[in-house]
């Protein structure tokens, strides 16, 4: 996620998060800013997330629970580092005594229905465990098609100010190059102009493309939309994800909090804040919008804070064009 080359340990993560997906039906994040808490927050048990999500059923044996925690690890060398460990520690090795296990039933309670009860009755359907695996590897490499095995952003980065160079004149000069370049989520329905020269990647967890730039100084500066569901004020929303960065970012430091508004005149809260991951001590530049049905956008600006400030005028132009769709 920090423009990183990948390893044997990214896709032990994913196996297990695909493991953890196809026992509780959810995967270890789901909501809000995904990639900070796939990067800072440790997933509740799989035993945890069902009973939250009103899932009974068979239990979940101890040592998948073990397996699975071990694979979400967020230090890869704290991982395990193969598919044969993997296999070791979910005890799938061949016993000829042991019969295969078996799921009888499983309730799910789900708000979406209001009171209604889901109940898939599953009687006496004997489902091995090696076929479950196989399922999840199987699970595993579609989505290492899908997010990994793409063209590469070019390791080239000419001179920062030439690369980089954006102005809100630069983008609202033209009603057809803002047409054209405009990037529009018409399943969240919002939309903004990303900086000239930009491109947009997928990364497994992630609701939406991420904007990424150039690399500089071998980090990829980058834009990410996330969204929430929230009945507080945008104000005490903002500071309560202040108070979650503060307690689980490494270095934080609060730098700046502003009012901010967009072209159309849109309010948003600007706040930059400082601090480390993945041993890079970065320049984050949050904008936080107020959306329909109580839903909060934050969009995420990322660089290293070495040049950060060199950013600062790319990402405000970039959400001056940033609107809600009717």
């Amino acid at each position: 996620m920090a423009g990183e080359p990948t390893g044997v340990t990214d896709d032990i993560y994913a196996l297990g998060a695909t493991i953890y997906d196809l026992m509780t039906s959810k995967p270890p994040f789901y909501s809000g800013n995904i990639i900070r808490q796939i990067q800072e927050k440790t997933a509740p048990s799989m035993a945890q997330r069902r009973k939250e999500l009103g899932i009974t059923g068979e239990e979940i044996p101890k040592e998948w629970e073990k397996t699975v925690a071990a694979c979400l690890a967020k230090d890869p060398g704290e991982r395990l580092q193969t598919a044969e460990e993997v296999v070791e520690w979910l005890s799938l090795k061949s016993e000829g005594e042991k019969p295969p296990r078996k799921i009888t039933a499983v309730e799910i309670t789900t708000s979406a229905f209001g009171s209604r009860r889901l109940v898939f009755s599953i009687k006496r359907l004997f489902v091995p465990i090696p076929i479950l695996v196989v399922l999840a590897l199987v699970f595993l490499f579609l989505l290492l098609f899908l997010f990994f095995y793409r063209p590469r952003v070019p390791d080239i980065a000419p001179r920062l100010e030439e690369k980089h160079s954006l102005s809100i004149t630069s983008l609202e000069s033209s009603k057809g190059d803002v047409a054209e370049h405009r990037h529009v989520e018409k399943t969240s329905a919002f939309s903004y102009v990303p900086p000239k020269g930009w491109k947009y990647e997928g990364f497994p967890g992630e609701k939406y493309k991420v904007a990424l730039g150039p690399p500089v100084n071998g980090f990829y500066p980058k834009i990410s939309v996330s969204e929430e569901n929230s009945g507080k004020k945008l104000d005490d929303f903002v500071n309560s994800c202040i108070e979650y960065d503060r307690n689980n970012i490494s270095k934080f430091k609060k730098l700046k909090q502003t009012e901010f508004k967009t072209a159309n005149g849109t309010r948003a809260v600007r706040v930059i804040i400082q601090g480390e991951e993945d041993g890079k001590l970065l320049r984050l530049t949050s904008f936080y919008f107020d959306g329909p049905l109580g839903k909060k956008f934050e969009v995420i600006c990322s660089a290293l804070a070495e040049s950060g400030e060199t950013f600062d005028t790319v990402f405000d132009a970039s959400m001056k064009t940033f609107q809600l769709e009717q």
